[in-house]
Order: C-alpha cells, then sequence, then structure tokens
C-alpha cells in the first residue's frame, strides 16, 4: 500500500528518506486507528520529494478513508492535504473553514495574509464597488463608507504603462511574482503567463477577478 514491494528484508535505516516516511506510515496505519495524527511529517524531505509523498499520502488516506489530524507551518501543505483547515494563532483558532473559503473569504486581515500573499487596499466602498488606486474593484458585500479591500496577486494584470514600476521579480517557472511600486502602494502581482517584465519597468495594474472581501478600516491589524 505504501509503494515498499521487494524491501521487506530491508532494514529501515538503510532506506532512502522518502521510503522511511512510508515505513513510518505503514506502522502508524497498520493497527487501523480512527484518527490518525500527523505532525509535520514531511518537513526533513526536500521539496520535490515532499510534494510526491505528500501525495500520496493523501491518497492513501483517502483510499482507506482514515480521519487525519495534520499540524503543518506550511499553508500550501494545509490547502492540499486538509478538508477543512484550522488557522491558529497563540493556540487559539482564528479561522475555521475548507480551504477556498479561508484563501477567498478569510474572517481578517491577519488571516488574509497568513493563509497567502495579500494585498490590502484603502478604499471608498459605494453602490458601484471599491473606489481603490487601481479603479472601481466589485466586492462581495457593500457596507459603506471607507474600508479595506483584500486583493490576492492573481487577480491583478501588468500592461505597459505608466503607473507604477516594477521593482522586483521573482521567477518560479509556473508563474512569476512581481512586486510594483505605485505612487502611495507597494503591490504583489502574480502572472500566470504573457509578457515578462523586468526590474525598472514601467507599468499600469489592472484588477481581474471575482468581487473581493472588504473588512471595515477600524478593524484593520498589523498583516504578517
Amino acid at each position: 500500500m505504501v509503494g515498499l514491494e521487494g524491501l521487506g528484508r530491508r532494514m529501515p535505516a538503510t532506506l532512502s528518506g522518502g521510503q522511511q516516511q512510508r515505513v513510518a506510515l505503514a506502522r502508524a496505519l497498520a493497527p487501523h486507528p480512527d484518527v490518525l495524527l500527523l505532525d509535520e511529517p514531511f518537513s526533513n524531505l526536500d521539496a520535490a520529494l515532499r510534494n510526491r509523498v505528500r501525495s500520496e499520502t493523501h491518497r492513501l488516506l483517502g483510499e482507506l478513508g482514515t480521519t487525519a489530524l495534520f499540524v503543518t507551518h506550511d499553508q500550501a501543505e494545509a490547502f492540499v492535504m486538509g478538508d477543512e483547515v484550522a488557522v491558529m494563532e497563540s493556540g487559539s483558532i482564528r479561522q475555521q473553514a475548507d480551504p477556498g473559503t479561508l484563501y477567498d473569504q478569510p474572517i481578517d486581515p491577519w488571516v488574509a495574509g497568513f493563509v497567502g500573499d495579500a494585498n490590502l487596499l484603502q478604499a471608498v466602498i459605494t453602490e458601484d464597488g471599491a473606489e481603490t488606486r487601481l479603479g472601481i474593484i466589485p466586492v462581495a458585500t457593500s457596507t459603506g463608507g471607507a474600508g479595506t479591500i483584500l486583493v490576492r496577486p492573481e487577480y491583478l494584470h501588468l500592461d505597459d504603462g505608466d503607473e507604477g514600476r516594477v521593482t522586483h521579480v521573482e521567477f518560479y517557472g509556473h508563474d512569476i511574482s512581481y512586486m510594483v511600486e505605485l505612487e502611495d502602494v507597494t503591490l504583489t502581482v502574480r502572472a500566470m503567463q504573457g509578457r515578462r517584465f523586468r526590474p525598472g519597468d514601467a507599468v499600469s495594474v489592472r484588477f481581474e477577478g471575482p468581487p473581493v472581501v472588504v473588512y471595515p478600516t477600524e478593524e484593520l491589524v498589523p498583516v504578517p
């Protein structure tokens, strides 16, 4: 079940890191537990191996129908493994929901910044949406008055222009992360494809995405 066929006569200490993790998983599953606790189980593996073992573990737990409580500091790992995710701070749960709700509708700016890159923009909320430095952005709820909106980097797009300037670029292969300085705000923009910009390029920024979450300004707290 854990992909160790042909290695039954080997001692665990003679196996690779990923194979040792599979042995540990087999030992944990052998008694057929009702609930399995996984506490940072992949932290000692390199990135590529961690992703592969994580996917295999997720698949195996699903096939067995085993409930697992998975503890991690890696937000991406929590989203991949968790049907339901609880975000904790100082021993208390700030928000508990499915991964999609946590990412799209975080309960406050702190959670928004903890579970992903977050652009928090000051805005005036009207019937038409949020009036921001980037123009009118649709909102999920219209509260009226001043507010702070959450704009995820993947909903921002860059074009040639003179509104701001690219200050930093991080290339990940599957996407590119840009830091863009406008006159009064710095934004993170995540692009999947299209033209590649370089530090120093003059650009304009536009929003294309679903209605965004609004936080009353008085609830704004420092973001990690």
